[in-house]
């Protein structure tokens, strides 16, 4: 509680006619609808970076260090921030990009079993009735995606990284609803070179076993994308695979993209149109690099992961308006050019443009008080693991 108020306090210092009580009530307690904003953000976006052939809807996730076990969701579990399984909240985000542009317009809060097995848990924290069921975070991604295209998102392919593109249930949903899909997928990925349907001696076997079988020849330099200092080039390999798993009612004939980079190879599956070609290909993979960045910029610029709150509705709050502010800073960029200003820039110019609240000496002696006073409570009346 502590923390939360500092970082209100911190707001009401600065915003001109701000008020601690109307900062707080409005973040946490507030009934504004999140979800209604939240489809105009997407909606907004659309408008700007949506309707191209270049346009792409990015998945990923984001965890959030949290201490105690009050804030909603917060479990031991993987903690990409951090590299490492930790205390934390993780969130699935969705990002619509287009070239170098991306910005996040949708997310869904991921509720461990040990949540959702706990009512009384899941009531103390404000999870709504409709919310308080298990799900998977591949299946929190096909909710976004699904809720993308009912705001009329308009994108060429889906992509993600190898966590979700190893779920072939998740890859098969998406190719059996025709929409295209660019999936990370990790080097145990099992394929078939040939068709087992035509060649009764076919066998599965690993990508990266795949790759070892193919020549030096059959590499192709490419461009991958436009990087901040040019032209990014990568050595790409390219084939038609087939993949099957028990239960599918036929087989899959999708590409298989490799891309390398010095002690690194990246593969992915993609059910892209049959002629799409390894520069194409090159290219779809390369932007999963732009929901990398966008969560970064929200951190950074935004304060995506600098909060306090503990309930549903604080953090969905929060994270709405972090998602509202980072679409105001990417229609910036637009303005002038997306090589030209980055979110860093426009997030600075803003503190130098936006008004600021006149302080007399009055107010500053009261704030070195509250100051004070602020420093007092936490040396003596903060609990520990809070």
């Amino acid at each position: 509680m502590q923390a939360r108020r500092r970082n209100i306090l911190q707001i009401r210092d600065v915003v001109p006619e701000s008020d601690e009580q109307a900062l707080h009530h409005f973040i946490s307690n507030s009934r504004w609808d999140e979800r209604a904003v939240l489809n105009k953000i997407a909606r907004d976006a659309n408008e700007l970076l949506g309707g191209t052939d270049d346009s792409f809807l990015l998945i990923d996730e984001s965890g959030i260090p949290k201490k105690g076990r009050e804030s909603v969701g917060v479990s031991r579990q993987w903690c990409g921030n951090l590299g490492k399984v930790d205390n934390c909240q993780t969130a699935v985000f969705a990002a619509l990009g287009r070239g170098s542009m991306g910005t996040l317009i949708d997310t869904a809060l991921f509720l461990p079993q040990e949540w959702t097995r706990d009512k009384a848990r899941m009531k103390k924290a404000g999870v709504p009735r409709d919310a308080r069921g298990f799900r998977t975070k591949q299946e929190l991604a096909v909710d976004l995606i699904e809720r993308a295209l009912s705001n009329g998102v308009r994108f060429s392919w889906v992509g993600f990284d190898g966590f979700y593109g190893s779920n072939g249930q998740l890859l098969r949903m998406l190719d059996g609803t025709g929409l295209t899909f660019m999936a990370d997928v990790h080097c145990n990925q099992y394929i078939y070179a040939v068709d087992p349907a035509t060649d009764e001696t076919a066998k599965p076997m690993r990508v990266d076993e795949w790759v070892k079988e193919q020549g030096p020849t059959r590499w192709k330099r490419v461009l991958m994308r436009e990087g901040t200092r040019g032209p990014m080039h990568v050595e790409a390999l390219h084939g038609r695979v087939w993949c099957y798993q028990r239960g599918d009612d036929r087989l899959h004939l999708w590409h298989l993209i490799v891309t390398r980079q010095p002690n690194r190879l990246k593969f992915s599956l993609s059910n892209a149109a049959p002629e799409a070609t390894i520069e194409r290909l090159a290219y779809m993979q390369g932007q999963r690099y732009f929901v990398e960045r966008a969560l970064q910029d929200a951190k950074q610029q935004a304060g995506l992961g600098e909060y306090q709150v503990r309930g549903w509705r604080g953090w969905y709050h929060h994270t709405t308006l972090v998602m509202l502010a980072m679409l105001f800073i990417t229609q910036e960029r637009l303005i002038e050019g997306d090589t030209v200003f980055t979110a860093a820039d426009v997030q600075m110019m803003l503190v130098h443009l936006l008004p600021k609240r006149n302080r007399t000496e009055a107010d500053i002696r009261d704030l070195l008080e509250r100051r004070f006073k602020r420093r007092r409570q936490t040396l003596v009346f903060d609990p520990p693991g809070k």
